[in-house]
């Protein structure tokens, strides 16, 4: 899970040295408004995942 957080931080970096104007501008919000909340989703999921112990790859074999 930390490594999709860190791609989404690298994401959220690149798009916040985009220059954009018009429509874009909107747009571009709305892509980050998008990734600020997968990025919470994320957050609270490896939180739980901590707190239960158990990481990624054991509930992936788990759930085989």
């Amino acid at each position: 899970m930390k490594e999709v957080m860190a791609q989404m931080n690298q994401a959220f970096g690149l798009m916040s040295q985009m220059v954009v104007n018009g429509d874009n501008v909107d747009l571009l919000a709305s892509a980050r408004m998008a990734l600020r909340v997968a990025y919470a989703r994320a957050e609270t999921l490896a939180k739980e995942v901590d707190d239960s112990g158990n990481n990624d790859r054991q509930t992936a074999e788990n759930a085989e």
